[in-house]
């Protein structure tokens, strides 16, 4: 039986790393709903995304140059992650991290928004595959966030 479990696993694996990844290389993040999905997880500062957020981020009081530097840095530091999109004009990085056992795409929109005369970060992270996903996408964006927050604290 362990034979065939092993066996299993390994075509689970190589099938779940060539699942493409869904993806859109922008959102509009003015006008979006995030999905009653209990696989996806929308953070934002205050009064930026309405009900749909389920965290809400910190307010900063630093350039949006250099919070999109930070974002960025952390987000290519995470494990299995690929950068597919980055446009600084809209200052909106898209990756995909893909789980470590059998590497389903989960992909990570961030973007850098004006709040008042300071910055916040918006941060939508959802699976492509299933429709559950053991609370990976709402650990993910906080440890993001956490990640974030002590790098720019220390810096200060």
């Amino acid at each position: 039986m362990g034979l065939w479990v092993g066996v299993f696993s390994l075509i689970a694996a190589a099938t779940a790393s060539m699942l493409p990844v869904r993806y859109s290389a922008k959102i509009d993040f003015q006008n979006f709903e995030a999905p009653k999905r209990s696989n996806a997880v929308l953070a934002c500062p205050r009064g930026r995304c309405g009900a749909s957020a389920s965290i809400q981020t910190q307010i900063y009081d630093i350039s949006k140059e250099k919070l999109f530097f930070e974002a960025k840095v952390i987000l290519q530091g995470l494990p299995r992650v690929s950068l597919l999109h980055s446009d600084e004009s809209r200052l909106q990085i898209v990756v995909v991290q893909r789980s470590r056992l059998i590497g389903f795409p989960d992909t990570i929109w961030v973007q850098v928004v004006d709040v008042d005369e300071k910055v916040g970060l918006i941060i939508f992270s959802r699976s492509n595959y299933g429709l559950w996903d053991a609370g990976v996408n709402i650990k993910r964006v906080k440890n993001i966030l956490t990640s974030l927050n002590l790098k720019l604290t220390a810096e200060n």
